[in-house]
């Protein structure tokens, strides 16, 4: 072909990747509404892009997702730019006819490729978040610390087998930074936060390994963030007071409490306490973490899952002097400070009423004036 005509072919491409391409020369996806990312797609990104060589977990989606709509995109551009040739000049279509690389002509005329548009698809994904926290020493003693410094739904917990360290948990740190202290829950001091936090102790089944779990829900675009940060592990995230799903779970039996302690303010979690998520709807193949997410245990509504956010940097001085609290709870401090001969939990107290009003049904308890007085029927 004439050099003439290349340019104007070549000058008639470019005319039509400026119609249907962006300012960079690239062929935009644009998703529907409901169009998203699968967890299985996420969580392959998150597991793969480094050992795969890509730059971020952002890059590897778009490659992946190229390989399934890619090809079909620009066979649309291909046949957008077709149906335009009818009424292009004779040289052009002359030089159409000719090529033999119509797509090496397209990037010679500043064709760049699929823009896969991914930000946009990011925002349309949605995805339910089980996040699950441990301090250290937590951790050290195999998740059993809950258990054994709180009992569960058939025990109180033994004080005398309890030590300070037992009180580092997650479960702890929630009630310090809420304000509290973890004598409290032994005690016979009572509000809503307080009460909520012997309810979830005492209706949890799990024999022994439990954590503090909040349920998160984000898109895509916050879940890859919430991963970063997690690694970084610099910052805090928050729970909001008003709408936060928290409670004890157990992933590796499928048990738990009623995921649903009460805050009296948000809940201000480091991010360096995050021992590990679930995001829900993974397959089981393909299931990082083992075990069973809550959903799955609870077959929960997906309002459970609640927006987060965060922030900067860590609370500081929000562990109180477990020796001490433990001291309280067995013995003296607890008693002054909850006005009590002795310190009882929730259930115990439970457990005395029902078993005086069974007395008192029988007509057996000691003081009744149902033992004596005759004109009670």
């Amino acid at each position: 072909m004439a050099q003439e005509n290349r340019e104007a072919y070549i000058a008639w491409l470019r005319e039509k990747l400026e119609n249907y391409c962006n300012d960079d020369g690239s062929y935009e996806v644009y998703w529907d509404y409901d169009d998203s990312i699968t967890p299985d797609q996420l969580v392959d990104a998150v597991d793969n892009w480094k050992s795969e060589g890509y730059t971020s977990p952002e890059s590897y989606l778009a490659s992946t997702l190229y390989d399934t709509v890619g090809e079909a995109q620009e066979s649309q551009l291909y046949i957008s730019i077709l149906d335009d040739l009818d009424d292009a000049p004779d040289e052009v279509r002359a030089c159409w006819d000719e090529s033999t690389g119509i797509w090496d002509d397209l990037y010679e005329a500043g064709y760049t490729g699929i823009d896969m548009n991914l930000d946009d698809l990011l925002s349309n994904s949605s995805f339910n978040v089980n996040v699950f926290f441990a301090t250290e020493a937590e951790e050290n003693f195999d998740m059993g610390s809950i258990v054994h410094a709180f009992g569960n739904d058939y025990r109180d917990p033994r004080l005398e087998d309890v030590d300070a360290e037992d009180f580092d948990n997650a479960l702890s740190y929630l009630v310090n930074q809420q304000g509290h202290s973890i004598a409290e829950v032994y005690g016979n001091g009572d509000n809503a936060f307080i009460r909520s936090v012997r309810e979830e102790i005492d209706e949890n089944s799990s024999e022994a390994m439990s954590e503090l779990c909040a349920l998160v829900r984000m898109d895509g675009q916050q879940m890859l963030d919430f991963i970063e940060k997690r690694n970084e592990a610099k910052d805090s995230l928050v729970l909001p007071k008003d709408y936060a799903t928290m409670g004890i779970f157990n992933q590796w039996s499928g048990c738990g409490g009623m995921l649903d302690i009460q805050l009296e303010k948000d809940a201000v979690l480091p991010l360096s306490m995050v021992r590990e998520f679930q995001i829900e709807g993974v397959r089981g193949d393909t299931n990082l973490w083992g075990g069973y997410t809550v959903d799955e245990v609870y077959g929960l509504v997906g309002s459970a899952w609640m927006p987060v956010h965060y922030r900067e940097g860590t609370e500081t001085g929000v562990k109180e002097d477990y020796s001490l609290a433990l001291d309280k709870a067995r013995g003296a401090d607890a008693i002054e400070a909850h006005g009590s001969d002795e310190p009882v939990s929730l259930k115990a107290a439970v457990k005395e009423a029902r078993a005086a009003s069974e007395k008192l049904a029988e007509g057996r308890v000691d003081d009744s004036p149902a033992r004596d007085d005759h004109s009670i029927v």
